[in-house]
């Protein structure tokens, strides 16, 4: 099997049983360079309407868009949730992992219990 680094243009050979195939999660080496891929876990998310999560996150906690702050959420330890703020039309990380009644609209999302 071969697999081609796409920045380089350089080819790796993949076959042996201590070789790292793509998608495994680590880095093959050969004189020419390395080829390297992490293990990417899949973060499912699920939407509570009508919810807000009490308290923001530590640092940066507000971001213009989902993705953004589904990224960043999924990084920090105390991270517990996300809510959108109608008002700013900002999606902030918050510390609270309980949904609360929002009386402004918000919506919020968690970490699926699934997932």
């Amino acid at each position: 099997v071969f697999s081609s680094d796409l920045s380089s243009g350089i080819n790796a050979e993949y076959g042996g049983n201590n070789d790292l195939a793509p998608g495994c999660g680590g880095c093959y080496c050969w004189c020419g360079g390395c080829y390297c891929c992490e293990r990417v876990k899949i973060v499912s998310w699920c939407e509570y309407g009508g919810r807000y999560l009490s308290g923001y996150s530590r640092g940066a906690h507000s971001y213009s868009s989902l993705y953004q702050a589904e990224k960043q959420c999924s990084t920090q330890s105390d991270c517990g949730g996300i809510t959108y703020e109608p008002k700013s039309g900002h999606y902030t990380l918050r510390r609270g992992t309980n949904l609360r009644r929002s009386r402004s609209k918000e919506k919020s999302w968690k970490k699926c219990p699934y997932a």
